[in-house]
C-alpha cells in the first residue's frame, strides 16, 4: 500500500507539471491478491489521490496459480473492470499452469530475462522466444521482454515480433527526479517540432 500511495503521489506531481506518461508497473504479490478486499483498497487509494486506474500496471508473476485462485481471480476482475491493467512478470520463470492463463485477464505478459540471456548462442531459446511471442499474441497480449543488454538481442526480438522491451540498452532504473528530465526534454523536443 505504501508503494501505491508513492506512486499515485509521483503520477499527481507530473500530471501537475504537464507531464504525459505511461502508465506505471507496481509489483504485486500472490499474498495481497488473496486477501478479500485487496481490489477494494486499491481502488480507494487511487481515488483518494484522483489517478486515474489506467495510468496503474500491476504486475503478477506465474506464481499466482498456486495461491487461491477463487480470490486471486475475484480481485483481479474487479480491478480490470475499475481500468487496472494487468501484467504477468516473469514469464516463463515460474509454474504457471497455461490453462490458468486466461483466468487472469491479462494484458501484458513479460518474457523473463533467462530466455533473453541466451538468446543469440541456443537455438532453443530463440524457438521459446518465438512461441511464447506466438502464443501472447494469439491471446491478444502485448509482450515485453525483459533483460535486454545488446543491440543484438534486441534485433533478434524485434524479428520475432515483441512489441516492447526493457533492459540496460534502453535504460537503467532512474529515481523520479531523473525521469522528470527526460520527460521535460521530451516535452521540449515535441514543442520544437510543432
Amino acid at each position: 500500500e505504501w508503494v501505491l500511495r508513492q506512486v499515485c503521489k509521483q503520477i499527481k506531481s507530473w500530471d501537475q507539471a504537464g507531464y504525459r506518461i505511461l502508465p506505471v508497473a507496481i509489483n504485486v504479490s500472490v499474498k495481497q491478491l488473496e486477501q478479500l478486499d485487496f481490489s477494494k483498497r486499491v481502488m480507494e487509494i487511487v481515488k483518494e489521490y484522483g489517478v486515474k486506474p489506467t495510468r496503474i500496471e500491476l504486475e503478477i508473476t506465474e506464481s499466482v496459480s498456486s495461491g487461491d485462485i477463487r480470490t486471486i481471480v475475484k480481485n483481479i476482475r474487479h480491478l480490470k473492470e475499475a481500468g487496472f491493467k494487468i501484467s504477468m512478470d516473469d514469464f516463463g520463470a515460474g509454474f504457471s499452469s497455461l490453462g490458468q492463463i486466461d483466468q487472469f485477464e491479462l494484458d501484458k505478459l513479460k518474457i523473463d530475462k533467462i530466455f533473453v540471456d541466451g538468446l543469440l548462442n541456443f537455438p532453443k531459446k530463440q524457438s521459446l522466444v518465438k512461441s511464447i511471442i506466438a502464443m501472447a499474441k494469439s491471446l491478444s497480449l502485448t509482450v515485453v521482454a525483459e533483460g535486454i543488454e545488446t543491440c543484438e538481442q534486441l534485433s533478434y526480438l524485434q524479428k520475432f515480433g515483441c512489441n516492447l522491451g526493457q533492459g540496460y540498452l534502453l535504460s537503467k532504473p532512474v529515481p523520479a527526479e531523473e525521469i522528470k528530465k527526460f520527460l521535460g526534454k521530451c516535452r521540449n523536443n515535441i514543442r520544437a517540432n510543432d
